[in-house]
């Protein structure tokens, strides 16, 4: 059952998170935020993959540590974001000695990106355990049933007669 759901939420996360991390490069492409130097088509699904698995991953180990699912998906988003954004501009700037004055505003851009990421793991996870939930019998007709029961009690055990209800002596009841 668990590896069932596992196997939901990874076929519906994955996609969905590739789906966000594709719409946000479109949309940074055409505001002329996006980073110089574009990739090849594959190259970039690969990249968004690969981003998109880390991220499911990232989002299933801390929801595991008891957290709620909204606050897992923040955690996650912004925890993926604190590689994705900072560590990764001051590495370029300090490797390029170019300004980091443009990556900060893709950084600022890409934390706006994981918490969208992270919000749409957490609202596949609540549609899934959604669907996983059994709905309880309510309690006050589950009492009545067992009263009218107790009530009937010897009258319904005799009526019935033998094991398999059929009244029949063969069965080890008695004949009405």
């Amino acid at each position: 059952m668990i590896l069932a759901t596992l196997f939901r939420f990874l076929i519906l996360a994955l996609p969905l998170v590739m789906l966000a991390l594709g719409v946000f490069h479109f949309a940074a492409e055409a505001a002329d935020l996006a980073m110089p130097g574009a990739l090849p088509a594959p190259q970039l699904l690969g990249r968004w993959l690969v981003e998109a698995t880390g991220l499911v991953a990232l989002y299933l180990l801390v929801r595991e540590r008891g957290l709620g699912r909204w606050l897992a998906g923040l955690a996650s988003g912004w925890t993926a974001w604190i590689f994705r954004g900072p560590v990764l501009v001051l590495t370029v700037a300090n490797a390029s000695r170019l300004s980091a004055s443009a990556w900060w505003d893709l950084s600022a851009a890409w934390f706006g990106l994981y918490t969208v990421c992270g919000l749409v793991m957490a609202s596949v996870a609540r549609s899934l355990e959604g669907a996983e939930e059994v709905p309880e019998a309510d309690e006050e007709a589950v009492s009545d049933e067992s009263r009218r029961d107790e009530s009937a009690g010897g009258e319904s055990a005799r009526n019935e007669g033998g094991a398999d209800g059929t009244g029949s002596e063969e069965f080890g009841g008695s004949a009405p």
